[in-house]
């Protein structure tokens, strides 16, 4: 792919179209530039025998005609023999091809086949993908359209992109619009009227392809297998066997909107039942999703693949782990994004299966658009030994009834772990080989349980605001645009409570430290700053900055320049915010008072008070004492007792007293750096 046949294209529409020059002198100042960068041919000779008087509208024609190829011009007897030597000599030279043609950009027309875009999608998607990285062609496009940034591309612009991409305004309307291909199947995004490719679209056409078939194949994944039958779900057989008639069906009939909902606690087997039941319908079952993180992410990504398995009519998607996808807090009462959803769950083109631990949060309007549910539970004793069984019966391993027995009763595992198992069993000849396979997958599957961080108490938080009620308060009312300052003592749980809070507002959390984003070149630290807005409003998640004095220190001490830059991007950025933006801080007096009134609410933290200490001893040691025996413990945060409850359990402490005298020297060392004076 040629940049500068890239540009050259572009310029040739401009010349042609109906735009106009918006500043013709300039341009035709710059002709002679565009001709050496662009064509690597040096025009101003040419210029040069023009007559004298000759305007910038004359010379601009003539460099349009030359891009047309018109000979004709060396018919004019009115031209200078030298001048039309000259342009004997540009024609050839600034000759431009034409980069719609399907074989100038192999890989994006393979992508654009695997999306089913069609020519016209593909015009517009090419100016998309060639202008945010030619900042030449950008300079060009300035020339007809005055100074341009990203605000250029959106759909206001409709009649700039008719002339440059051949495309008619009232077409391109329609391709921007919200529900168009271009946007359901997550190539584009509108962040505030401003349109560009997604993040994952750009990575994806760093990608070199051979054809359609490698991109459909890199965008889908391979299928879903399991080496479960019918069999291993007896205790369900009645769901089995409906699911399974109703996705072959669907399949056959080529149904739209059919969607299924799987529920049922964490080791019940519901992905196994899901591709047992798929295969055994004659389908293909693929993820819809393997995005975990952002729930409009996944979203895009199901709309993504319904469009790239469209005409397989084998095709049956899996959205996994849906709890967050479908739960009702994450939608207001007016959300886009809920309709959105709705339109997945009524239009969808290929059958969707659906798994999810637990329906109880999922939003009525959904559950009313599914088209069965079932849940999947755990057999009792005598179901799961005759499931069993057959498992050890299909691996051909034989096992005593008490052995069996044994195995039942002592695990409570998946199937496909107990599959695994007997696979491992036979594969060793050791029926030993069950049990220690299980222990190990089990204890892998414990380990992500025991990972999960202890509830936060918010008993120990001595605050002059009750942050719990806060926190009830907002998620009740669903609120996003608000801003929380925190400070106060270290160690008392600041940034811990921005956790608390997302996990009530089920909002993914971002922290950020002074370290993250200070940089030591002028101008990287107001773009980190403005970057990592732009990830929170993107992922639609609550930002922390943790030690927010750094970025936010009062400028009235600030000595160089970029001290001002900072804190006035900082405060831009505040202003602007349209999720909840947290700061903390030990040092509130050092913060810039234009901040300060920036903040929904500014709230203090001090130490515990004795009887949260007492409490506190309960919470980390779980050792009941009385007040009387800290009362010289005034200066503790919840910090402290982590730091000593690691050092005991190095050193196996565990009496009280002793404790008391390892918190209290924790406070003693905080209370000496306050007051020692010195280097």
């Amino acid at each position: 792919m040629n940049q500068k046949q890239i540009i050259a294209y572009y310029l040739k529409n401009m010349l042609n179209s109906d735009l106009g020059l918006m500043t013709d002198i300039n341009f035709a100042q710059n002709m002679a530039r565009y001709s050496m960068e662009i064509f690597d041919f040096d025009i101003t000779p040419l210029l040069n025998t023009l007559p004298e008087g000759t305007t910038a509208e004359a010379k601009i024609n003539l460099y349009r005609d030359i891009l047309n190829g018109k000979v004709e011009l060396l018919d004019d007897s009115n031209l200078l023999q030298k001048t039309k030597s000259q342009i004997s000599d540009a024609i050839p030279q600034m000759h431009t091809v034409d980069i719609t043609e399907y074989n100038f950009d192999k890989n994006l027309s393979f992508i654009a086949d695997a999306f089913g875009l069609s020519q016209t999608h593909r015009r517009l998607l090419q100016f998309f993908v060639y202008i945010p990285k030619m900042p030449m062609l950008r300079d060009v496009l300035e020339n007809f359209m005055g100074p341009i940034d990203r605000d250029f591309m959106d759909e206001d612009n409709a009649m700039f992109f008719e002339e440059l991409c051949h495309v008619p305004a009232n077409e391109i309307k329609n391709l921007l619009a919200p529900k168009s291909i271009f946007f359901t199947s997550g190539i584009l995004i509108n962040r505030l009227g401003n349109i560009r490719l997604t993040e994952k679209f750009t990575k994806l056409l760093s990608k070199k392809f051979n054809n359609p078939d490698e991109v459909h194949t890199f965008l889908v994944g391979d299928t879903i297998k399991s080496d479960l039958t019918a069999d291993n779900f007896v205790h369900i057989a009645d769901d089995f066997n409906n699911i399974k008639k109703l996705l072959k069906t669907a399949a056959k009939n080529k149904t739209a909107g059919v969607n299924i909902l799987l529920y049922g606690n964490t080791g019940t087997g519901k992905t196994s039942f899901a591709a047992t039941v798929a295969a055994a319908a004659g389908l293909s079952l693929y993820f819809g999703s393997k995005d975990k993180d952002d729930c409009d992410a996944r979203c895009n990504e199901l709309n993504r693949t319904q469009l790239l398995l469209a005409n397989d009519q084998r095709a049956v998607l899996l959205m996994d782990e849906s709890d967050d996808v479908l739960q009702q807090e994450r939608f207001g009462p007016k959300s886009s994004d809920k309709q959105s959803l709705n339109d997945i769950l009524e239009t969808n083109t290929r059958p969707v299966i659906w798994i999810a631990k637990n329906i109880k949060n999922v939003d009525k309007s959904f559950l009313r658009r599914f088209t069965l549910t079932a849940q999947i539970a755990n057999p009792d004793d005598e179901t799961k030994t005759a499931v069993w069984q057959k498992v050890f019966k299909r691996h051909k391993l034989k096992i005593s009834d008490t052995e069996l027995s044994a195995i039942v009763q002592n695990n409570d595992v998946p199937i496909a772990i107990l599959d695994t198992a007997v696979k491992n069993a036979k594969l060793t000849s050791d029926l030993d080989m069950v049990q220690y396979t299980i222990n190990k997958l089990s204890f892998i599957t414990n380990n992500k349980k025991q990972a999960k961080e202890k509830p936060f108490n918010t008993g120990l938080l001595n605050t002059d605001t009750d942050l719990k009620m806060l926190a009830d308060r907002i998620a009740a009312k669903n609120l996003k645009n608000f801003s929380l300052c925190l400070y106060g003592a270290p160690g008392t749980g600041k940034t811990a409570y921005a956790s608390y809070l997302g996990h009530k507002l089920n909002m993914p959390v971002i922290k950020k430290r002074a370290s993250d984003l200070k940089d030591q070149y002028i101008g990287n630290t107001e773009k980190n700053i403005a970057a990592a807005f732009e990830e929170a409003r993107s992922k639609k998640a609550i930002l922390v900055f943790d030690e927010a004095d750094s970025f936010l220190q009062n400028r009235v001490n600030a000595q160089r320049a970029w001290e001002f830059s900072s804190v006035n991007e900082m405060l831009t950025q505040m202003e602007s915010a349209d999720f909840p933006f947290i700061c903390t801080t030990n040092l509130m007096e050092s913060l810039d008072p234009a901040a300060l009134r920036r903040f929904t609410f500014k709230v203090k933290y001090d130490y515990l008070t004795i009887p949260q200490v007492v409490m506190a001893f309960d919470e980390f040691f779980g050792i009941t004492i009385s007040e009387s025996d800290v009362r010289g413990c005034t200066h503790l945060a919840p910090g402290d007792f982590v730091v000593v409850k690691n050092k005991a359990s190095i050193m196996d402490i565990t009496e009280p007293n002793e404790l008391i005298k390892m918190l209290i020297q924790e406070q003693s060392v905080k209370m000496h750096d306050k007051t020692k004076i010195g280097f």
